[in-house]
């Protein structure tokens, strides 16, 4: 580095070359020895040296930063309870990342838009290094949606099927045969999936792709695409299909979303997720205790509605969601909205809530509709309203002591 560094400071006498792309423009230029546009190039790659020298500067100053946070949130955590310390976040974010591809537009298409890729996940699972096999070049929106799809199918130990649309799921299914999950996310909401994106976590075969080619979609993700479902699908010469590889748990990590003047940055929303301890964290706050069948429905609901956008209420059984309110902002609007969605469905089923309830109102709306259990964090200075209506009607409820805003 010291030496590109020194070469690219003197790039009136020195070509500083570090992409192998510019090759051919060098000895064109060599070859021809005309100092004004010899310059020029020497100028732009000494350009390109710093950027080089810079993204190598940051590998190691990221990383050292990450080991300075790490000491210091074990340190915090010896000498204080508080696990969420604001020492447990870096001192300084650096960002040097290039340009992968040029999207057609943004979110709409007035707005320019691109792709840049984190050279610290380049062995990641993402989809920025996922292998695209036929369809389309991927939309700014593609990424969006394929980006939670993939995200929640990484959360599932067991099969799952996810069906998005505008970053919220309309439809989740789990089951030992990933033809018959794909089925159950799409009775959901069959309406919404038209359009959408598809996530799995298993291999995709024929029986799923004929299934999954009845409908148009956007984009399936999924560990793998075999001879035969590539076959059936290639008739869809529009649609994305993207190969991820073999799911690995989700990564704990930062995430960071841009604000006019700033970067908001927090830790990744993976712990209370399918592969967590939720044992733990559950407490039943009602008279009526939860049967095994009833702790099952709970928790689907509860990791179902973790991907859901705020204020959100989904209904579900212990392996499929029936009703999904998402992005309202009321809480019981948002447990209207599901309820229409599920139709006259919801008989025996179970209340997921990303939040406490500030009233009793949900409470009592699901017992009207026949739902057996309900499960929200709790929290609020209402809460014994809330678990006093659970008592009157007869339902489970339990308390998870975690948020799962989403914004």
């Amino acid at each position: 580095p010291s030496l590109l560094r020194a070469a690219a400071k003197n790039y009136g006498d020195v070509y500083a070359v570090v992409d192998p792309g510019d090759y051919d423009d060098v000895l064109d230029s060599l070859r021809e020895g005309r100092e004004s546009k010899t310059k020029g190039l020497r100028r732009r790659l000494a350009g390109k040296v710093f950027a080089h020298t810079s993204r190598y500067d940051q590998v190691i100053a990221r990383y050292l930063a990450e080991m300075s946070a790490a000491d210091r949130a074990t340190s915090q955590s010896q000498s204080s309870s508080d696990p969420l310390a604001p020492s447990s976040m870096p001192e300084r974010l650096s960002i040097e990342w290039p340009i992968k591809q040029r999207l057609r537009y943004g979110e709409n298409p007035h707005q320019a838009g691109a792709l840049y890729t984190d050279p610290h996940q380049a062995t990641g699972q993402n989809l920025v290094v996922a292998r695209q096999l036929q369809g389309k070049e991927l939309s700014y929106n593609n990424y969006l949606d394929g980006d939670t799809a993939l995200a929640m199918a990484r959360e599932y130990a067991e099969p799952v099927a996810v069906i998005l649309k505008h970053s919220n799921p309309c439809g989740i299914g789990t089951d030992a045969s990933l033809v018959r999950a794909y089925e159950k996310a799409l009775e959901c909401d069959p309406l919404s999936a038209f359009g959408g994106i598809v996530g799995v976590n298993r291999p995709v075969g024929a029986d799923l792709a004929v299934q999954l080619g009845k409908i148009f979609l956007e984009v399936i993700i999924a560990p793998e695409f075999d001879e035969a479902a590539r076959a059936i699908l290639a008739k869809r010469k529009n649609l994305r299909l993207l190969e991820v590889g073999a799911i690995r748990p989700p990564d704990a990590g930062l995430t960071m979303r841009s604000v006019s003047g700033g970067m908001l940055v927090q830790q990744a929303d993976v712990q209370g997720g399918a592969r967590a301890d939720m044992e733990a964290e559950m407490k039943v706050v009602t008279s009526t205790k939860p049967t095994d069948e009833d702790r099952l429905g709970l928790k689907f609901a509860w990791k179902a509605v973790k991907w859901v956008k705020s204020n959100a209420i989904v209904y579900t059984t212990s392996d499929r969601t029936l009703g999904i309110g998402a992005g309202q902002m009321s809480r019981i609007d948002a447990a209207k909205l599901a309820l229409e969605k599920a139709g006259s469905g919801v008989g025996g089923s179970y209340l997921g809530s990303d939040a406490f309830f500030p009233f009793r109102d949900v409470v009592d709306l699901a017992a009207e509709a026949g739902v057996k259990g309900i499960i929200q964090p709790g929290g609020s200075i209402r809460d014994e309203e809330s678990i006093s209506a659970a008592d009157e009607h007869g339902l489970v409820m339990i308390f998870t002591g975690r948020r799962h805003f989403r914004h």
